[in-house]
């Protein structure tokens, strides 16, 4: 996908099927423009299902966007707690990929991985 035509994705990271959602942030993540970063950033304080939510951290640590660091920091504390997963089952070929447990998780892991310290 090239930068220019990454608002055509605003339409799936809307949709309300997660599926779709994570789609949308997978290729959002290849796009390594600070538009697409401010973008994953949005989804991920914004609306979204929260598995959705933790494919857009990691598509902010895949891009290596450091600069959201301390915006990561403040956002922490008021991350979603709710359980997340993608749902699968036992032949879903992901079941042996560790993801983290909610949205605050993989925040905290990649504040972490960064080098910055949890809020409270």
């Amino acid at each position: 996908m090239k930068p220019e035509q990454a608002p055509l994705l605003d339409a799936f990271l809307k949709h309300p099927g997660y599926h779709v959602q994570i789609s949308a942030v997978r290729a959002l993540s290849r796009i390594d423009t600070k538009a697409a970063r401010e973008r994953l950033f949005a989804f991920l304080t914004g609306e979204g299902e929260g598995f959705a939510k933790v494919m857009a951290v990691w598509g902010l640590k895949r891009l290596d966007a450091r600069e959201f660091r301390s915006r990561l920091e403040a956002f922490y504390p008021n991350a979603p707690t709710e359980e997340t997963g993608f749902g699968g089952n036992i032949m879903d070929p992901r079941v042996g990929t560790s993801f983290p447990d909610s949205v605050k998780h993989a925040v905290g892991q990649l504040i972490e991985h960064w080098g910055g310290k949890l809020p409270g």
